[in-house]
């Protein structure tokens, strides 16, 4: 994704280009920072598999997990975008 971001700086031309590529390149930080949180809940959920007994508190903090995970990548994609645009059209406007 952010070599998607550096592509669209080289090959969209004008003013448009710097400020377009760099909101893709901050955006792919998105995945990086939710995928950690996805992991955790992956393996909060593959307790529930190797646990015996205790299946209901596994299975209800691994959808805490997962609730936490869904939070923190909705947040972080609305930071990326923003703070792209802002980098974009910051470094566009000179």
């Amino acid at each position: 994704m952010m070599a998607a971001g550096v592509v669209v700086i080289v090959v969209l031309p004008g003013p448009l280009g710097l400020p377009v590529g760099a909101a893709i390149a901050v955006g792919a930080l998105q995945p990086i920072v939710s995928g950690g949180f996805y992991a955790a809940a992956g393996s909060a959920f593959k307790q529930v598999v190797d646990t015996q007994g205790n299946d209901i508190p596994h299975v209800l903090g691994a959808v805490t997990k997962l609730t936490h995970a869904v939070r923190v990548e909705a947040i972080v994609a609305i930071l990326a975008t923003i703070a792209g645009l802002v980098i974009g059209f910051t470094l566009g406007s000179n």
